[in-house]
């Protein structure tokens, strides 16, 4: 609240999660509850993790919170290491990343049942652009070049990664960035502002920007 050097931040409250969840990404709704993403049991990470890897299992799903009724878990929104997750405008459905599948769901919370489907990479979270596209940050390198960013707090992280525009009909794509290396890797975030986007990282220390014109 407040404006220039007032400008600061007041404390609302929590919503305490069940105490084995994962959480990842978060959407808000306009009653004031939201979804998260819950990607795997706490005490079972390593065997969640091993499971897919194997077996393509799914470790986890989505919450939804509301002030009444706290807690429930969406139909349908099961899959493997789900990541980011988006609501449509209208709030019928949601855009799930399962990161260990490779695929954005569009799930309609009306029947909980998958719509359309988006197959490529790795997806990690997710924003609405200008235009009302889904922008989504997927990572396009193997899974074991992790290891060249593990632990990285300065620097670039090598990570390749592909910025993929989605319609949120039919979730066909098409591409705005692909990248690798230097100066900055292993986005996880593509947020578009006055024309230009910004992209996050898992790590290293810097944020990127560069014009969508």
């Amino acid at each position: 609240e407040g404006e220039g050097e007032s400008l600061g931040l007041r404390w609302r409250g929590c919503a305490e999660g069940p105490e084995d969840a994962a959480f990842n990404d978060v959407a808000g709704l306009r009653d004031g509850g939201f979804y998260v993403t819950h990607m795997y049991p706490l005490n079972g990470q390593t065997m969640a993790l091993i499971r897919t890897l194997v077996f393509g299992s799914d470790t986890g799903f989505v919450y939804r919170w509301q002030q009444v009724e706290g807690w429930t878990a969406v139909p349908g929104s099961e899959g493997p290491f789900p990541n980011g997750v988006a609501v449509a405008p209208d709030e019928n459905a949601l855009f799930i990343n399962m990161y260990l599948a490779g695929e954005v769901r569009k799930l309609d919370l009306s029947t909980g049942t998958v719509g359309a489907s988006y197959a490529g990479g790795r997806p990690d979270n997710s924003t609405w652009d200008s235009g009302g596209r889904l922008l989504v940050a997927t990572h396009t390198a193997d899974l074991a070049d992790l290891t060249a960013c593990t632990g990285l707090s300065e620097g670039s992280c090598p990570f390749a990664f592909r910025i993929v525009s989605l319609d949120p009909n039919d979730l066909s794509a098409q591409t705005v960035l692909e990248h690798a290396g230097p100066p900055m890797g292993g986005a996880t975030v593509a947020l578009e502002m006055n024309g230009e986007l910004y992209l996050g990282t898992f790590a290293g220390d810097r944020i990127a920007r560069l014009s969508r014109e």
